[in-house]
């Protein structure tokens, strides 16, 4: 009974950072346009101001591994989470451009310490209790950014001033984290070997292994798909298919849709089927899904086709994220940290490398490139090593 118990505190409490996650990086989004227009800025500087939130977290990625290893991935989650809630009260505050630029930088720099904590705590809650939940913690973190994004809205549409706004939602965000920090897990995964322990204290930078390479370019793949049809499709479905303004957004809100019923069924489909069919055949239903809807001229075909997409991605960086931090030698978080920065790369450089294409080669051929990156995520597919358990270390 008690064990259930503190199974049930575990699993919520990675279910909540997940959750918190996105429902502050959707409030945020949310109010750009309103940040934007308050500060007078211009789609170039809106731009630069944008991208310093990936940069702060890849910046701090790697940070977010070694402080794991040190203090133990349940302290750590905990107070990154904290970090990341207040990180949202300084983008609103920002009373200028510069300040903007930096308060963007360090939000980014929150969501990057907390993405890593949060994945290597549900890896280490599946290997203390024995079960899988990757895949329906990230589809937690896909419904808080909706929740977030649709609250922020309506906050909008009150407007109310987003200093306000982001102090709400910080404070709130901050409070719960604060009540669920206790319950977070533990624990870290051990190192295969004393060489690779050995390893991990005297070199500060490790290259990664074949296996981990092939994981992160598979990663890659995937987000690059994820970032490109998310800024692309709508565009697509107007320009080259016609629809009207409206009907042109219905193929994302299919593709996430089926996104998140797919991470929602995920860990249960590969407990069935194994990580590596699962990987497998999500890959392929991905590839023949963005075929679909680039070959047709019809809409329905093409909402299907990204809907079939959709759902063939929807486990796969899970699955990416559950091997790094279990079935492979060395250190866990770092391997997490790894995974984590080659994909998030692969979300920011999907839609402007496929805008630059399309500046060449027009967008509906520039969108091929998606197909040929799931058709290299079935290739990399078989990177899916054999399934090991690994053990769990208390601090």
């Amino acid at each position: 009974m008690m064990q259930l118990k503190e199974e049930f505190k575990a699993l919520s409490a990675v279910c909540v950072v997940f959750f918190i996650l996105g429902f502050v990086f959707g409030n945020w989004v949310s109010r750009i346009p309103d940040i934007k227009e308050a500060l007078e800025l211009s789609k170039s500087q809106l731009s630069i101001a944008l991208l310093m939130i990936p940069l702060g977290g890849l910046c701090s990625m790697q940070i977010m591994s070694r402080i794991i290893s040190v203090y133990g991935v349940g302290k750590a989650t905990g107070i990154a989470t904290l970090i990341y809630c207040g990180s949202i009260l300084i983008p609103g505050w920002a009373p200028s451009y510069p300040l903007l630029v930096i308060a963007t930088f360090f939000f980014g720099a929150g969501f990057g310490i907390v993405d890593v904590g949060m994945n290597a705590n549900a890896n280490v809650v599946e290997l203390r209790h024995n079960t899988l939940i990757m895949s329906r913690c990230h589809a937690l973190f896909s419904l808080g950014s909706m929740v977030g994004g649709a609250i922020g809205s309506v906050v909008e549409s009150l407007a109310i001033d987003p200093s306000l706004h982001f102090t709400i939602v910080g404070l709130v965000s901050g409070i719960v984290s604060l009540v669920i920090m206790g319950w977070l897990i533990e624990g870290k995964a051990k190192v295969d070997s004393d060489e690779d322990e050995q390893t991990e204290q005297t070199n500060s930078f490790v290259l990664p292994s074949q296996v981990l390479l092939g994981l992160g370019i598979l990663f890659l793949c995937v987000m690059f798909s994820e970032g490109a049809i998310a800024d692309w499709s709508a565009i697509y479905f107007r320009e080259y298919l016609g629809v009207s303004a409206g009907l042109d957004t219905f193929g994302f809100v299919m593709f996430y849709s089926a996104h998140v019923a797919g991470r929602l069924l995920g860990d249960w489909i590969v407990e069935i089927f194994g990580n590596r069919n699962v990987t497998l055949v999500g890959s392929s239903l991905a590839a023949i899904g963005i075929s679909m809807t680039l070959l047709t001229g019809h809409y329905q075909v093409a909402i299907l086709g990204l809907a079939c997409m959709g759902l063939g991605l929807s486990s796969l960086g899970p699955i990416i994220f559950r091997i790094a931090g279990s079935a492979l030698e060395g250190n866990s978080e770092k391997n997490i940290a790894f995974v984590a920065m080659i994909g998030y790369f692969g979300f920011l450089s999907g839609p402007p490398f496929i805008g630059f294409a399309a500046g060449a080669v027009g967008l509906h051929n520039a969108l091929f490139i998606i197909c040929l990156c799931c058709l290299l995520s079935v290739v990399l597919s078989y990177a899916i090593p054999t399934e090991k358990k690994a053990a769990i270390e208390p601090i």
